[in-house]
C-alpha cells in the first residue's frame, strides 16, 4: 500500500498470493481536508497481482490520512 507522492492525492494498494477467480482486493483510503473532517473512499476490486487505486479529490489541498487493503471473496 502506498499513496501518491503530490496532488491529487491517491492511494494504492496491490495484493499478491490471492486466490485466482476467487478473493479480490480494493485500496481503502481515508481522506482529510484542512478542517480536520475524514472519510472513507474505496478503489475498484482487482485480482491477483493488480493494483486498486482511489483518489481523495482534485482539491490539492484534501489529502490521504491512511492508506489500507480490503480482500473479499467472489
Amino acid at each position: 500500500m502506498w499513496k501518491s507522492s503530490k496532488a491529487p492525492w491517491t492511494g494504492y494498494s496491490k495484493c499478491t498470493g490471492m486466490l485466482p477467480l476467487v478473493e479480490r482486493q480494493q485500496v481503502k483510503v481515508i481522506c482529510i481536508d484542512p478542517r480536520g473532517s475524514q472519510w472513507v473512499v474505496y478503489g475498484r476490486g482487482k485480482g491477483n497481482g493488480e493494483t486498486s487505486s482511489a483518489k481523495c479529490s482534485d482539491n490539492p489541498n484534501v489529502g490521504v490520512y491512511k492508506v489500507g487493503a480490503h480482500v473479499y471473496r467472489i
